[in-house]
């Protein structure tokens, strides 16, 4: 299993930092269960997708990423 996340899918207020970011979008802590569920599986990798660091207001997006990301190398 490879998990691919398109930040675009978080809201604005989380993932500013993306090409198509909208207010109602998921907060992380509805997509952490789903998360937390796929890394029990025999998951390979993880691609981030959508970062724009040009529209990242104080660097939500990229603190986002990289939440994730830790997440996944925890479960290793």
């Amino acid at each position: 299993v490879w998990l691919s996340v398109d930040l675009d899918v978080f809201s604005s207020s989380y993932a500013p930092g993306t090409s198509n970011n909208w207010p109602e979008g998921m907060p992380p802590r509805e997509f952490s269960p789903f998360m937390d569920e796929i890394l029990k599986s025999d998951l390979r990798g993880l691609g981030l997708y959508e970062i724009v660091p040009k529209l990242d207001v104080d660097d939500k997006t990229s603190k986002l990423a990289a939440t994730l990301i830790h997440h996944y190398v925890e479960s290793l």
